[in-house]
């Protein structure tokens, strides 16, 4: 774990991906639905302490599923939107804003799995399951594990 802060991962980017290489956002791969996206370490800081978020950053919101259609809580804000990510970009935001590059938690297949277990667990068994459906649905995909995923039981 990082001294200070926390490493998230099992992100996936729709509309781009992140070249490390370059650290910057950049096209997808052709063919590419969902690009997944590196560990993110956030580290907490003071939201007054006058750094330009704005240059060459693209607000990139994050949604747990790639649906983004979610209802309006009683705050105002979607349920299905979580936050949003400076990342950096060699191009200006509008170029991202209008392939509707987003951060996601789930993609469609995730989505049904949870659902689908939702049905037949319940929201409390599913919940509980979490880790593992997840765990089990990418290793069916063969994805590989990423740094970090929890271990199924």
């Amino acid at each position: 774990p990082p001294a200070d802060g926390v490493y998230i991962h099992g992100m996936f980017f729709e509309g781009a991906r992140f070249d490390a290489e370059a650290n910057t956002m950049a096209e997808s791969r052709p063919g590419e639905l969902f690009a997944p996206m590196n560990v993110l370490h956030l580290m907490p800081m003071r939201s007054d302490d006058g750094v330009d978020r704005t240059a060459g950053m693209y607000e990139c919101p994050f949604y747990k599923t790639n649906v983004r259609a979610g209802t309006l809580s009683t705050t105002g804000h979607s349920t299905n939107h979580v936050c949003n990510f400076w990342l950096p970009s060699a191009v200006p935001p509008n170029h991202w804003i209008r392939r509707g590059t987003a951060l996601v938690a789930m993609t469609n297949d995730e989505s049904e799995l949870l659902l689908h277990c939702v049905r037949w667990q319940g929201v409390r068994g599913a919940a509980q399951s979490v880790a593992a459906l997840c765990h089990a649905w990418r290793r069916a995909r063969h994805t590989p594990p990423s740094p970090g995923d929890p271990v199924a039981d």
